[in-house]
């Protein structure tokens, strides 16, 4: 009906293939000039259907075909990779007359905003990969560690050993030291939390102590470029979980068979997360200062893209790889 209202004869299609809980689908939306409610121009859209397709860009047209019930549809636009990016999918929906003969298409510009901030990230704090030691290849190896166990051993059990490991924290003094002696900062701000909660008398002192103590990260899923808000959730729940998770992999390294696939995440998520580096002693001047601090000064060395501009240096090599996600943080929910 709005259609009709708004007078609209001329569409634009946004498309996007997925797979959720081991179910594909494929989403078809009509987008539309068209009045607001204060009679304000605006874009209106309307999702026509959802349904199964394979990644194929024919098989894709076809399902279009079906959907689109004639409306003229003269731009298309969606993700830029896999067999139904909007590049494969316009010469079959032109073939099909499902679309405008003259239809153009438009790269899609939230992966193009993603594009930029990876492209900055990776040339200072270098890529994600196998082998690697950067920050984005940290958060990899927790959220493989992390499915792992979950596949392995089920939710209960990350309950259990998250729930273990944080009592662990908070009695065991010889954890408390290693923690302390690792990570200063996080480790009081964990202890901090715990004094905050325990001083409160009421009943919401109790129940965030238990949500402390209890509730593990969930919800987790690979970090991709391509989809930003994974690379944000995971790096928010990664520093905010530091040290309970260094120790979970400390558990489950020592819990497990050498050479077993969990036992070599462990100690790879045990290697990056002690990554820091020092400069060297009795510099002068600020420049000097910064210019102390090379591949060199680090424990196992960083992987990371070479350059002579000194402050890139420093970004990368002045702090763990903690207080490098940190500044991601900041960097992207200021974009």
């Amino acid at each position: 009906m709005e259609i009709i209202d708004d007078g609209a004869t001329f569409f634009a299609l946004v498309t996007d293939h997925g797979k959720r809980a081991g179910m594909e689908h494929f989403v078809k939306l009509l987008c539309w000039f068209g009045k607001g409610k204060n009679g304000n121009e605006t874009i209106k859209y309307h999702c026509i259907d959802v349904d199964t397709s394979n990644h194929t860009g024919r098989d894709c047209a076809r399902a279009i075909e079906r959907s689109q019930d004639g409306f003229e549809v003269t731009c298309i636009t969606g993700d830029a990779g896999g067999g139904a990016a909007v590049q494969h999918l316009l010469p079959h929906l032109q073939r099909l007359v499902a679309v405008a003969i003259d239809c153009s298409k438009i790269n899609c510009n939230l992966h193009a905003l993603n594009k930029c901030l990876e492209s900055s990230l990776q040339d200072v704090l270098g890529k994600q990969g196998i082998g690697r030691r950067t920050p984005f290849q940290l958060l990899f190896v927790f959220n493989q560690l992390w499915k792992r166990l979950k596949e392995e051993a089920g939710d209960k059990y990350l309950d259990e050993i998250f729930a273990l490991t944080m009592n662990e924290l908070s009695t065991n003094d010889i954890w408390k030291d290693e923690a302390e002696k690792k990570f200063p900062q996080a480790f009081r701000e964990l202890m901090d939390k715990f004094a905050e909660l325990e001083s409160e008398e009421d009943d919401d002192g109790i129940d965030g102590l238990v949500s402390l103590l209890t509730e593990r990260p969930k919800n987790l899923q690979d970090p991709v470029f391509s989809r930003w808000q994974t690379i944000l959730k995971l790096t928010k729940t990664v520093t905010e979980h530091w040290v309970v998770i260094y120790f979970v992999a400390v558990a489950v390294k020592q819990d497990t068979t050498s050479g077993s696939y969990l036992w070599q995440l462990s100690c790879a998520l045990l290697s990056l997360m002690n990554t820091s580096a020092e400069p060297i002693e009795d510099e002068n001047t600020l420049d000097e200062y910064i210019e102390s601090f090379n591949d060199n000064n680090t424990n196992e060395g960083y992987d990371l893209p070479s350059t002579k501009e000194k402050t890139l240096r420093f970004t990368r090599c002045c702090c763990g790889y903690k207080d490098l996600l940190n500044l991601i943080l900041m960097i992207c929910l200021n974009f």
